[in-house]
């Protein structure tokens, strides 16, 4: 229990170890002006796991003094150095590092500028790769942090005075994919929700801008399992595309192919078939038999078939949906496990229990040392494998599988979302053959 003039002690300690971090930073400004301002820039990012690559952007309006710390490595390093020699920074594990009362102490300090966040977002997101690199997950996780610290409640009226600025929009856009590619779904319609809303008075309703907002939009809704919010968003985009474009472009095929997934997951299967149809031999033209999308499209098109009964077709697409993506972006890429846990379901239909069970542990091997061990896809390969068990009649080993899946997606998704609901109804379906 605190005694007599225990919070004057408190503050009294507080304002010292401001002047402490005032005085050294003083000290440094002297020294090195670029250091100090990359200093004040840090309050922009998470307190951990700075590194070069991250403070680098080339975007128009970027501070002359972030031209100069970033022209190279050493430039950068040796900033940091001199925030490190007043203690104002550590290092972590090769990257950067800044204690959270000093990383607070920075925000508190000096006034938030418009201009720093405007190019913090765009050191973000210049390091965001393309979703087919092979380093994509590996970068991603180490941005999301730092994303994270930009939706802070602080940066509030910043984002609000950026809402109608298309290049912000655009950044919005690609943190909303991102954030949606993590399973972080709630983060993600939000960005996405707030994105459309900027685009559709910046721009208009019909701007092909607005209109990959409200794709990427759909897709998180179908992700969320709110479908006929995602069916919406999928048809106002693929009337306009059709409208507005050929009916083989790009867009409109991604579309197209967004739709007939959903289809799959209402169990409109005519559907889903006809859309893939027109998908596939649309990308096979435009793209290549070999390209990625294409792949993509093989690949849920076996789904479609393996649903439908089909299951000679079907195995015929998953194979040449892996064999393609082995080649294309490797052993070890998530398309190529999704390849991979799809095809073990189909050995499971097929009854090919042993070859079910080798695939989803490969994918699920993968999964968790490419996302973790509570993404999404791994806790559906999780899931995936507690239904093979318990058709190899190894109940207990069903259940461990089960537990986890419903522990990750309780946490991920919620208790109302359709995968969570599907894994309760597993362990039910478990305990039952139990107890007769």
């Amino acid at each position: 229990m605190c005694g007599p003039g225990s919070e004057e002690l408190l503050e009294y300690k507080d304002r010292t170890l401001s002047s402490t971090w005032i005085i050294s930073f003083e000290q440094v400004r002297r020294l090195d002006t670029d250091a100090a301002d990359l200093f004040q820039f840090l309050a922009y990012f998470s307190n951990k796991d700075i590194w070069y690559e991250l403070i680098r952007t080339n975007a128009d309006g970027r501070p002359a003094w972030m031209g100069r710390v970033t022209a190279s490595k050493i430039r950068f390093d040796r900033a940091m150095m001199k925030l490190q020699d007043y203690s104002l920074i550590g290092t972590t594990a090769g990257s950067y590092s800044i204690h959270p009362c000093v990383h607070d102490w920075i925000f508190e300090h000096f006034d938030a500028d418009q201009n720093a966040f405007l190019a913090a977002l765009n050191c973000i997101v210049d390091n965001i790769p393309d979703d087919d690199d092979p380093q994509y997950w590996t970068i991603t996780r180490r941005l999301l942090p730092h994303v994270n610290r930009l939706e802070d409640e602080r940066f509030r009226k910043l984002w609000e005075a950026s809402t109608l600025n298309e290049k912000v929009l655009d950044i919005r856009h690609a943190l909303g994919r991102l954030y949606n590619n993590w399973s972080q779904l709630d983060q993600a319609e939000k960005m996405l929700e707030r994105t459309l809303a900027g685009k559709e008075l910046a721009l208009g309703h019909d701007h092909i801008s607005t209109l990959r907002t409200v794709n990427s939009l759909g897709f998180v809704y179908a992700n969320q399992g709110k479908l006929d919010q995602a069916e919406q968003m999928y048809k106002r985009v693929l009337t306009r595309y059709e409208y507005t474009f050929s009916r083989n472009r790009r867009l409109t095929l991604y579309t197209v192919n967004n739709l007939g997934l959903l289809y799959v997951t209402q169990s409109k299967l005519d559907q889903a078939e006809q859309m893939y149809e027109r998908a596939l031999a649309g990308k096979e033209q435009a793209f290549g038999y070999d390209n990625i999308t294409t792949l993509v499209t093989v690949n849920e098109f076996g789904s479609v078939y393996r649903h439908q009964g089909k299951l000679d077709q079907a195995e015929q697409m998953y194979k040449r949906a892996l064999a393609g993506f082995e080649q294309v972006v490797g052993h070890d890429h998530t398309l190529t496990l999704t390849a991979v846990n799809d095809l073990g379901l189909l050995y499971r239909d097929q009854g090919k229990l042993d070859q079910a069970e080798q695939m989803h542990k490969r994918a699920l091997a993968g999964f968790e040392q490419e996302v973790g061990h509570d993404h999404t896809l791994t806790l559906n390969t999780v899931n995936n494998l507690g239904r093979l068990y318990y058709d190899q009649s190894k109940l207990d080993q069903a259940k461990e599988m089960y537990m986890r899946a419903l522990d990750g997606f309780r946490c991920r998704l919620g208790l109302d979302h359709p995968s969570t609901r599907l894994v309760i109804d597993n362990l039910k379906s478990l305990e039952e053959s139990r107890s007769g």
